[in-house]
């Protein structure tokens, strides 16, 4: 049985994801998009989601089941990103460094899983004393940030680094889980995140960062006056 985090790592997260649910928010505002439905569309996904996370029904299910959850969550980001107008008025009207300052939120969420890691709740090859260097980009969001006003390719090649750091963690992530996709045996599985709150992690954060990768490469195609 994998191990819950303690409870001030798990308050933390928590935390951290209302955080970034209200940041998201309040650039939807800033940008003059639809800000009250889209708060109103996070607190029904969120709470969605924990439900189904206390329910059990993912954690006590064997593959492919726990990996159907991902279709609705990429689903939804793709729709953000692509198609929503909260999404579009992102696109053309919040400041490129508030996109992509937004992907500071990694620095403290990959913390957050090297000390569950630590405490035997999550495999050490999802954090970054392994195989997962996502705590890369949320630092170069940082040190990025003064100059993403007036650096179009310092923002281009940090996004496709963040993307592909990204992608990286997510096929750790499911070759992870126990089952006919796993490549890692090592103890303890990846299980964690099929609970509540913890199911957040890849239904959340993880589609918040995709969504965020695609509206900055959206808004350096739109805006030509950025140099």
């Amino acid at each position: 049985m994998v191990p819950d985090p303690s409870l001030p790592l798990e308050l933390g997260f928590m935390a951290l994801v209302l955080v970034v649910a209200l940041v998201v928010v309040l650039l939807v505002r800033r940008a003059g998009g639809p800000a009250g439905p889209v708060a109103i569309g996070f607190a029904v996904y969120l709470t969605a989601y924990f439900v189904l996370g206390v329910s059990g029904l993912i954690a006590d299910a064997a593959p492919p089941r726990p990996l159907l959850v991902l279709g609705p969550a990429l689903a939804c980001s793709l729709w953000f990103a692509l198609r929503s107008r909260a999404g579009e008025a992102l696109v053309a009207h919040a400041p490129m460094a508030a996109l992509v300052g937004l992907h500071a939120f990694r620095v403290p969420l990959e913390l957050m899983m090297h000390a569950w890691a630590q405490e035997g709740a999550l495999p050490r090859q999802m954090t970054f004393a392994g195989l997962n260097w996502d705590i890369l980009t949320g630092v170069g969001a940082l040190v990025l940030l003064p100059f993403a006003a007036r650096s179009r390719i310092g923002v281009l090649l940090w996004n496709i680094v963040g993307l592909a750091l990204l992608i990286n963690i997510v096929t750790i992530a499911i070759t992870s889980i126990p089952g006919p996709l796993a490549l890692f045996t090592s103890d303890p599985p990846n299980l964690l995140v099929m609970r509540a709150p913890y199911i957040w992690l890849p239904t959340f954060l993880v589609q918040v960062a995709l969504a965020g990768h695609i509206v900055v490469f959206r808004a350096l195609r739109r805006r030509r006056d950025l140099p």
